[in-house]
């Protein structure tokens, strides 16, 4: 049997030799490849090629197929079960081998990381925000504080919530490398979103910066990622906060902030590092203490300070029970009080006859028949009003959070459709008079605090720059507030305070 391509015609010879013939059956067997008696020197050597009258022609070659299995069934058939075997011998290698190696989504295989890559595991578990440094074909040029989102082992990244910083090459007569003149970190400034800006308006090197929801990073273009809070990359920061030159004055909260409270007679304990922070504040700036403290006097707060160590004069503590007590005198007002531990403060207050209701943090104070006393009252008024000394959510104990006065006093706006005047942060009034008392300016005053709506969010409705510190009430998913954006967030008092003056 014999093949030959002519053109797109396959021409087969079969020849058909008589075995009982000696010299022609023994050709045939010695050159039939299915033959026991084959002999592949010989064939090469002894190919006899001549036109035959029974040669077959085959225009494709399923009819040359089909021609084998009708001439030569059992040989066609055995070749087409060792076909077959061969490709289930090569499926079951690869099913195995599958089997064998476990299936990993990206989550499993970032479980598996170790060494550097580990670390970012940590940090994505823990969502704490990163430091990506990234170069471009012109250089180091862009940096982006993010949460990671997913990474692999060529440091690809996808990062979310991410605030990018960006400096283009400038063109002086030719496109310049920005080799050599990207400072440690970029500077950068708080925006509300959207689209490249300019960071520093009066910078030179218009850096610009830009805010993204999702961002996918290519690993050959990663230079850097680190802890935004390492002592490299705090000083840094400190240096390319674009405000911090003009900080003249701090406004800090107290609980959370300098120490956390105890319960009982417990004192609390101060945080670490805030006794110095504060004493350094003292040595070269204007410090006002703005607590919404509604359960001891200025002067038991001022104590408790002291015997905790804090040096700080009682006159710069700001609370919020002796405001009040001015305001009401001023716009004659006469409070029913629900409050506790602060009466002493309202001395002075006319309250026959109310025509407003006082709510502090009474804790144990808030019973049935206390809350229900403040109730009548304003149900009997035709234009009730209630004053809250603040109206934060909880604070932190050393035993743990404690349900703080807003509860109460939107429990009590709600059943009587009263109106609702807070004292206390985060009213404009408030902090207002901390800047009165400082003789500075809203661009010069940076606010210090734990709570993202008291105190960071009511300092910048007011034009002032607020940092969040992850002390006292702080939560990591005000990381991500929907409506809050900290110019500046620190581990603690001391690390704030650092970061502003250097």
């Amino acid at each position: 049997m014999r093949m030959r391509e002519s053109g797109e015609i396959i021409r087969c010879r079969l020849w058909q030799m008589d075995p009982s013939t000696s010299r022609a059956g023994r050709y045939v067997q010695q050159t039939d490849p299915f033959s026991e008696n084959f002999d592949a020197e010989y064939a090469l050597e002894n190919i006899e090629i001549s036109p035959r009258s029974d040669d077959l022609d085959f225009t494709s070659v399923e009819l040359y197929e089909q021609f084998l299995m009708e001439q030569e069934p059992d040989t066609t058939q055995g070749i087409l079960e060792l076909d077959k075997e061969e490709a289930e011998r090569i499926f079951d290698k690869e099913r195995r081998k599958r089997e064998k190696k476990k299936n990993k989504d990206v989550n499993t295989k970032m479980e598996a990381m170790e060494g550097p890559l580990a670390r970012l595991r940590e940090y994505r578990n823990r969502q704490r925000k990163v430091m990506v440094v990234l170069r471009s074909d012109s250089g180091v040029n862009r940096v982006m504080t993010a949460q990671i989102l997913a990474f692999d082992k060529h440091w690809n990244l996808v990062l979310r919530n991410v605030h990018e910083t960006y400096l283009p090459a400038k063109r002086l007569g030719k496109v310049q490398s920005l080799r050599g003149q990207m400072p440690c970190a970029v500077r950068y400034d708080q925006v509300s979103g959207g689209g490249w800006r300019y960071a520093v308006e009066e910078s030179k090197r218009h850096v610009l910066e830009r805010r993204q929801n999702l961002l996918f990073v290519m690993g050959d273009s990663v230079v850097l990622v680190s802890n935004p809070n390492c002592p490299t990359m705090k000083m840094a920061l400190a240096e390319d906060i674009p405000w911090r030159t003009s900080v003249r004055g701090f406004l800090l909260d107290v609980t959370g902030v300098l120490y956390n409270s105890g319960g009982g007679r417990d004192l609390g304990e101060a945080i670490p590092g805030s006794i110095e922070a504060v004493r350094r504040l003292y040595a070269g700036s204007s410090v006002r203490f703005l607590s919404n403290e509604s359960s001891s006097t200025r002067a038991e707060l001022h104590a408790k300070l002291t015997k905790l160590g804090f040096d700080i004069k009682i006159e710069h503590l700001i609370t919020p029970a002796p405001v009040c007590a001015k305001y009401l005198n001023r716009e004659s007002l006469r409070p029913h009080l629900l409050l506790a531990g602060v009466e002493t403060e309202f001395v002075g207050c006319h309250m026959v006859d109310p025509n407003c209701v006082v709510m502090g943090d009474a804790e144990e104070g808030f019973t049935y028949d206390a809350l229900n006393k403040a109730f009548r009252v304003l149900h009997g008024m035709k234009d009730p009003l209630l004053i809250s000394l603040g109206c934060g959510k909880f604070y932190q104990r050393t035993d743990g959070p404690c349900l703080d006065l807003g509860g109460f006093a939107k429990g009590l706006v709600f059943a009587t459709e009263a109106r609702h005047s807070v004292i206390g942060k985060p009213s404009t009034e408030y902090f207002t008079i901390a800047l009165e008392e400082m003789g500075l300016n809203r661009e010069s005053v940076v606010m210090i605090g734990d709570d993202i709506v008291s105190d960071v969010g009511g300092a910048q409705k007011q034009g002032i720059k607020a940092v969040q510190v992850r002390t006292g009430k702080w939560k990591e998913e005000w990381a991500n507030h929907g409506s809050v954006r900290p110019d500046l967030v620190a581990d603690n008092l001391s690390a704030a305070v650092s970061a502003i003056l250097g």
